[in-house]
């Protein structure tokens, strides 16, 4: 009935540090939980008090069937509405308003009148007014504030206002119906922009580094269990429904802008780390099932000549949907010790590979002495498909294992790509890279720095700088350098021939540190690891430094579904922020999985000859222009075209807009006052209209020499329109002259002109050289490119001059402080894995995305035995022919768990493929499948039905594509049916710990269990409904030192397509009354039951004296094979009392005392940091859970046992106990840590 309004996504998620699927998924369930709870779809996103927001959230929230955005965050460079363009090209209306609603004392009463309120509200409306629109949108949110009192009793009377001023729940969605009214009709254009929409808190890109690591690790985990889930359920395994919708909503929960930015809370950082490796681990044990599952049905049967009754078939998985050669990590277990082993393909070709025992020698994997962790090769393995190795036994074999040894005088490591030379004298630091086929030089080391350089940085992130010190940068200019002091450097072999080198040094506050440096034949890539090995310290921020030899480039950065081009900082090593400003010049980005020096959209200066002279990198521009329909018209032609390329645009108008902003006393507009004001966001500038139309324009020409204004003129009169490219100097101090194209006279010929390459799908826009003001010192962009990709650490910055620099990690206090304890997550020893890809031409010829993506999805490895099956030792289940196209996702559709939908008929979910356009160009693909038969279909973002059929029976499509967009096709089978799902199951169907506690929240676990709350039962006393917290009573209940308490017992059905039918168990001390102690329920779709149940207690003795009852009452339901309970304490808390021990054999002993006389569950986590997950990029120790459930018996003493292992150095490791509600942490660190 329109009361309440929903933001459109399960949460506000931080869209700069996460992927984005994990946007798109966020939206889906939030869709999807909206329709099914609330009967509607929101029809505008909130992303209300987001860090900032991606280039491509207007088309993904286009095509997830938005009609418009609204965010408050006081972002430099907005108007208060207007049109975004995304880098296909599309574009959406945004409303960005001010957070809260400035009002002071509205909400309390306090100095409030309701014509106060009247009066500013319309005050604020003035604005929007200046635009011609007559709607305008206010939103009353603040942190932990309800909607103000004073409003809900106004409401009337407002709507009888002139303007008329309307309080409903469906604002937003109001507002932007009633704008695109006016559009439609004619009597509005909003203002257009394609300008970043970044910088906010600078400091969450790198805050907390463990959060976004670990957010990497999980996303790709889910995405690639999705994939060869689906492949496993057309083959008559159970998709993995259950254990990948908890996984998507633990990655969700961590996403939220309050989390994976960097949580202000202690505790909340470590249920946020812990929910991410419960999503991790449950992607993961679902994965593992599903190529399991796969492996089974490969004729593993070796061909003849290779043949050996003792073969350990190796089957290798590629997750991506290109053919690929890249590194093999598995663990091996040889049937027989006393035989060494060779490695052989399907043709009997051999492959080296590498034992890495000597490294791990002290894990407890290795004392398993079959068991051997192997590397190696894998070459040409099919896209999104598997190929098939085998271990054979051959006594002549000699097995190498890949230890370390000091050879202290070798400092060179090559392949047939590169060669490294590192120098022990500067840390170990890089002094050279050179690429072998394009005969060059890559590191610049003349100016005092060397690549792969770690710097300490040191910071005072207090209120006296910034305002959220949690959030931002603050370098006090102190600085140490790895290279200051020498470092040992050691040598090992790789697989294939390849080499490394490692270096181990000292920087403060550290044990030390340890970089290794890795090449491999056959694959154009350096691999990098940095560890920061038992840090220690605080107020330090850690980065990696490549000074390049290159000039004249841009920084060029992967973002969600496309590529953009970047500022560079105004210094080198200086970040200093504070909330939208930065303040020392120094943006710093968080890229997607790479960022490179190089350029997206080159300006060429052509001569007679037709020779290129000079060259010169678009960069995030800004625009400025006159009023005027035609120089608006002529703004959104730049501006549309540009951002197709990567090359965002901020117009300016040439006098400030000053004429419509004087009398205004408030804004939401965010524009700066000044062109220069903005010179931290821009560092290229285009002209628009000549010196009688522009006063930029004549600015400008007053700069130029009188020679070079007459050629000028003479090519204006000559044409009818002319540009000239300068670099203004009439900037800010300290910040280098922007250059700047002018363009004159007739301005619709000469944008057409310049642009004409764009409609084209060419990367580079073409003038004439006279139109250069100084032809001396020509710059040139290198046709050269040096990418720098990470896994998980997404911040970077272009320093100055042509340094790029990763962000490690940095330390930050925490404001809320809620652990018993002081707690510095960054006090451990930290991996990264990052690599370079330094390459020739741009970051499209060398398809720089392919590599990132390859570097951040390994091929996987799985050990089966020799078997019959239907599929081949080698194949690929889907590919795509164009080099330019990226699958992002493969799964199966229905997403029962968000839509909570218990059942499907046969066949009636179909596979949806998601994929985009990298480079910007309109592309036609074609993608094949593994089988023939399928139905083909366009389908927006959220899924749902095809509206046309594009083909029907074959084993593959073909569609047209635009550049960077994204597209999502739903595929049916139809001359196949798809197995029964009665077969194996995959992944996990329910909790770890049980019973599931129904107020989970309470626990600190994140997300919703396993099954996503599709029933619940909850208890409540009947006369305090309205509270959570724990029931007190008191006189009226206790007659004679009995109390007497009735209890509300519900259960709710959110299932939309089943009844559910069961009973309540309740339980209550052995000598209480429950009446009655058992309720069936048989509850609708979407119902609930409610039914009131009397508690009798009686008083303890003790002594001579009676004590008021107290007790647990407890509520079961049984769903799902789950248990799911509620337990309400009545009279005195029933708190237990807990320690941890560490016992000889490397287990940590968790000890629990109950000292009251009733059984009490809950559970136990072990949180601990990523580098300790199992499984993924960091660790290969043993398992041990992360989390053991417990029922402590009545007056009893229990014992749980974590079996860890040894732990890399200053692991930290804290104990969550949860039960009933209550949380407690207790660190247990100290106990199990060693030297690695």
């Amino acid at each position: 009935d329109g009361r309440v309004g929903t933001g459109g996504a399960y949460n506000q998620f931080n869209e700069l540090t996460i992927g984005g699927e994990t946007i798109i998924r966020n939206i889906l369930y939030g869709q999807a939980m909206h329709e099914a709870m609330l009967g509607r779809r929101a029809r505008s996103l909130s992303l209300w008090d987001v860090f900032g927001h991606a280039p491509q959230i207007s088309q993904i929230a286009r095509k997830s069937g938005f009609n418009g955005i609204v965010w408050s965050k006081k972002i430099s460079g907005f108007e208060p509405f207007f049109y975004d363009y995304a880098l296909d090209g599309s574009r959406l209306l945004h409303r960005r308003v001010d957070y809260a609603y400035s009002f002071s004392g509205f909400g309390s009463g306090k100095n409030y009148t309701l014509d106060n309120f009247r009066a500013t509200t319309e005050r604020k409306f003035a604005e929007t007014q200046t635009y011609n629109s007559a709607v305008d949108l206010r939103i009353n949110a603040a942190d932990f504030t309800p909607p103000w009192t004073n409003l809900a009793g106004n409401v009337e009377k407002l709507e009888s206002n002139r303007p008329n001023i309307r309080v409903t729940g469906q604002a937003q969605d109001l507002y932007f119906d009633a704008l695109n009214k006016e559009i439609a009709a004619g009597t509005l254009k909003p203002p257009v922009t394609s300008r970043d929409k970044l910088f906010f808190h600078v400091g969450v890109m790198a805050a907390r580094s463990d959060l976004k690591i670990a957010h990497r690790l999980a996303e790709n985990m889910t995405l690639t269990a999705e994939k060869f889930g689906s492949i496993a359920y057309l083959r008559g395994a159970k998709y993995p429904d259950l254990a990948l919708d908890k996984a998507w909503r633990q990655i969700f929960f961590g996403s939220h802008h309050d989390a994976i930015t960097g949580t202000p809370s202690d505790s909340a950082f470590l249920d946020l780390i812990h929910g991410y490796r419960e999503a991790f681990e449950l992607s993961k044990v679902a994965l593992d099932d599903s190529l399991d599952f796969i492996a089974k049905q490969i004729n593993t049967t070796p061909p003849s000549k290779t043949q050996n009754s003792k073969m350990n078939p190796i089957v290798v998985f590629n997750p991506l949907s290109w053919k690929r050669n890249d590194v093999v990590k598995v663990e091996i277990d040889f049937a027989d010790p006393n035989f060494d082993y060779e490695l052989v393909d399907e043709k009997g070709s051999i492959v080296r590979f590498q034992l890495s025992e000597t490294e791990n020698a002290g894990n407890q994997t290795y004392q398993r002495k079959n068991v051997r962790e192997i590397k190696f090769i894998a070459e040409d393995v099919p896209s999104l498909g598997y190929k098939t190795y085998y271990f054979k036994p051959n006594k002549y074999a000699r097995m190498q294992f890949g230890g370390l040894y000091s050879n202290s005088n070798r400092h060179i490591i090559e392949n047939e790509f590169y060669r490294i030379i590192v120098d022990a004298n500067k840390g170990g630091a890089i002094s050279s890279i050179y690429d072998k086929q394009a005969e060059r030089e890559i590191i610049n080391a003349e100016g005092g720095h060397f690549a792969n350089e770690i710097a300490s940085l040191k910071e005072e992130l207090t209120k006296k700088n910034v305002i959220y010190p949690a959030w931002e940068f603050w370098t006090t200019g102190e600085k140490k350098f790895s290279t200051e002091k020498k470092a040992r450097i050691v040598s090992h072999p790789l697989a294939n021939n390849g080499k490394a080198i490692v270096i181990e040094g000292e920087l403060p506050n550290m044990g030390k540190y340890r970089q290794t440096i890795a090449l491999h034949k056959g694959i154009k890539r350096i691999d990098f690891k940095t560890e920061l090995v038992n840090y220690k310290g605080k107020d330090e921020l850690f980065v990696v430094n490549f000074p390049l030899n290159l000039t004249g480039g841009a920084l060029v950065t992967e973002d969600r579904f496309g590529t953009v081009v970047r500022n560079n900082s105004k210094g080198f090593l200086d970040f200093r922020t504070n909330t939208d400003k930065l303040v020392s010049g120094a943006p710093v980005y968080a890229v997607n999985n790479w960022a490179e020096y190089g350029s997206t959209l080159n300006l060429n200066f052509i001569d007679a000859s037709g020779k290129r002279v000079a060259s010169v990198p678009f960069k995030p521009t800004a625009l400025v222009r006159p009023h005027g329909e035609s120089y608006a018209q002529l703004t959104e032609d730049i501006l549309s075209s540009l951002i197709k390329r990567g090359v965002s645009v901020t117009p300016f108008y040439d006098d400030n807009d000053e004429a419509r902003r004087k009398n205004l006393s408030i804004e939401d507009s965010t524009m700066p006052k000044k062109l220069n004001d903005d010179i931290a966001y821009h560092s290229f500038r285009i002209a628009l209209g000549g010196e009688k139309e522009n006063l930029y324009s004549a600015s400008l020409l007053k700069q130029v020499s009188a020679e070079t204004k007459g050629k000028f003129d003479e090519r204006l009169t000559r044409d009818g329109f002319a540009y000239l490219f300068i670099y203004d100097k009439d900037i800010t101090k300290g910040w280098s002259p922007v250059p700047t194209l002018l363009i004159a006279g007739d301005a619709k010929k000469a944008v057409e002109n310049l642009l004409a390459p764009i409609a084209k799908d060419n990367f580079a826009l073409n003038l004439a050289a006279e139109s250069l003001a100084d032809t001396n010192n020509l710059p040139q962009v290198p046709d050269y490119g040096v990418a720098l990709i990470n896994n998980g650490t997404p911040a970077v910055s272009l320093e100055n001059p042509d340094t790029l620099t990763l962000f490690l990690t940095h330390t930050a206090i925490f404001p809320g402080v809620n652990l018993p304890f002081e707690f510095v997550p960054e006090n451990k020893t930290h991996v990264f894995n990052y690599a370079l890809y330094p390459h020739a031409g741009s970051w499209r010829e060398a398809n720089t995305v392919r590599a990132g993506e390859d570097f951040n999805n390994p091929l996987i490895a799985v050990q089966t035995d020799v078997h019959d099956g239907d599929l081949p030792g080698e194949k690929s289940f889907l590919s795509v022919d164009k080099e330019n196209v990226v699958v992002s996702a493969l799964k199966l559709g229905g997403n029962p768990q968000a839509n909570f939908r218990s059942s499907y008929k046969a066949n009636e979910r179909p596979l949806f493929v998601r994929f985009y356009e990298t480079q910007g160009k309109k592309t036609n693909p074609m993608f094949a499948l593994g089988q023939s038969g399928w139905e083909f279909g366009q389908v927006g973002l959220l899924e749902g039905n095809a509206a046309d059929t594009l083909s029907s029976g074959s084993n593959g499509f073909g569609t047209e594509i635009k550049g960077f967009a994204i597209e999502t096709f739903s595929l049916k089978p139809t001359k196949f049916e798809v197995q029964k799902t009665n077969g194996q199951t995959l992944g996990a169907t329910k909790e770890i710990v049980q019973p599931v506690f129904s107020r989970y929240w309470l626990h600190n676990g994140g997300a919703a269990p396993i099954g996503n709350d599709a029933v619940k039962v909850s208890l409540r006393p009947v006369e305090q409904m309205g509270e959570l917290s724990t029931f007190a009573y008191d006189d009226k209940y206790n007659q004679g030192g009995t109390t007497t308490v009735a209890v509300r017992v519900q259960v709710v059905n959110n299932y939309q397509d089943r009844n559910y039918k069961g009973e309540v168990i309740l339980d209550a001390p052995e000598d209480w009354r429950v009446v009655p102690d058992k309720l069936s329920f048989d509850i609708a779709p979407n119902g609930s039951f409610a039914k009131d149940v009397v508690i009798v207690g009686f008083p303890v003795k003790k002594g001579l004296e009676f004590e008021r009852a107290s007790g647990l009452i407890k509520a079961r339901i049984e769903h799902e094979g789950q248990i799911f309970q509620d337990v309400l304490n009545l009279g005195k808390r029933f708190n237990l009392e807990w320690t941890i021990e560490k016992a000889d054999d490397d287990n940590v002993t968790v000890k629990i005392k109950n000292p009251h006389r009733q059984t009490i569950e809950g559970a136990v986590a072990l949180i601990t940091p990523l580098e300790t997950w199992t499984g993924g990029s960091y660790s290969s120790e043993p398992n041990f859970p992360r989390e053991l459930a417990f029922a402590a018996p009545p007056d009893s003493e229990i014992a749980l046992k974590f079996k860890t292992g040894n732990l890399p150095a200053g692991t930290w490791a804290i104990a969550r106990i949860a039960y009933n509600g209550t949380v407690d942490y207790q660190r247990a660190d100290a106990l199990m840590q060693r030297q690695k």
